[in-house]
């Protein structure tokens, strides 16, 4: 009775020692696939993967390596090599400026011989570069529309060309094409969420404040100079109060939109100091025309906006 106990118990310590070995060579191997897709290097990743799925095939990284050996043999161009996607790769993050790196992808989609995923995501970061660094969505249409009209892609592939097509005919002002191209593939979030097409139309409300508050705050001043020459005013009239009451609303701002955010407080707090100076200027004082008091009191809100749209424009904030 012992001796065979003895000999059960031997080769369940050596078959423990195997999957070990066996689990430690899997994540090695996972590890390598790892580290040479960051070295953008496709094929010894696939190999790296190919062999921590043949030696633990339901290891626990076995899911993973699938998924990756599939993505990148999507990308091997039809010589059988990868170079198209490592160009792709390594001018997306080359340190080169934004031109340079335009330069080589738009020259990798006008040759030939690229996987068409490739080519799928070269168009995709020319119609991304378009529109958020050229500020040009008319070129970015011109990339975003090709792929917005595939419909035999990936779900995950779809969705995202389609959204990014939403938000190119949102930078146009065709709101209602942008809305349906997006429901398409989007299923509406819960709660507060927007979506990339109610983000731009967020955006685009609040640029126009932008501007609308640069004008009422320019034609404020004109106006506060003008009378200030014509009145000569001799006297500080209402005092430092509104310069108090303006600082306070300006913190109550910088808590209501970003508490961190100093940059705000001192921004709105200065902009509600110089409005009290126009306004003295322009004779708001006793005695003071109502119609530039009313003026005067407008400016107000026009300041705060100018000034969340000053830090917004820097990405201190976002309003």
């Amino acid at each position: 009775m012992g001796l065979p106990w003895l000999v059960g118990l031997g080769m369940a310590w050596a078959s423990a020692d195997v999957d070990a070995l066996a689990w430690r060579a899997h994540q090695d191997a996972a590890a390598r696939a790892a580290e040479a897709e960051r070295r953008v290097d496709p094929q010894a990743a696939m190999e790296a993967c190919e062999e921590a799925v043949a030696i633990l095939p339901d290891g626990p990284r076995s899911g993973w390596c699938l998924e990756r050996a599939a993505f990148l043999e999507a990308r091997r161009d039809p010589d059988g090599s990868f170079e198209g996607w490592r160009a792709l790769d390594r001018a997306r993050r080359s340190r080169a400026d934004r031109d340079a790196q335009r330069a080589a992808i738009l020259a990798l989609v006008s040759g030939e011989g690229v996987a068409e995923v490739t080519r799928r995501e070269a168009f995709g970061w020319l119609a991304d570069d378009a529109l958020l660094f050229q500020r040009d969505a008319v070129e970015a249409e011109r990339w975003s529309a090709p792929l917005a009209a595939l419909t035999d892609l990936p779900d995950d592939e779809r969705r995202r060309y389609r959204v990014l097509h939403a938000r190119v005919l949102a930078a146009l002002g065709r709101w209602d094409e942008a809305s349906a191209v997006e429901a398409d593939v989007l299923v509406l979030p819960n709660g507060n969420r927007l979506t990339p097409v109610q983000q731009a139309a967020q955006g685009a409300f609040r640029r126009l404040a932008a501007r609308g508050a640069e004008a009422w705050v320019a034609a404020f001043a004109l106006v506060a100079v003008a009378r200030g020459v014509r009145n000569r005013p001799a006297r500080l009239g209402p005092g430092l109060v509104p310069v108090l009451v303006g600082w306070t609303g300006a913190a109550a701002t910088a808590i209501a939109w970003e508490a961190s955010n100093d940059g705000l407080f001192v921004t709105v707090g200065a902009g509600m100091a110089v409005t009290h100076a126009l306004a003295w200027l322009g004779g708001s004082g006793p005695g003071g025309a109502a119609w530039f008091r009313a003026f005067a009191a407008s400016a107000v809100p026009a300041v705060v906006i100018l000034a969340l749209a000053w830090h917004e424009r820097f990405e201190e904030i976002g309003w």
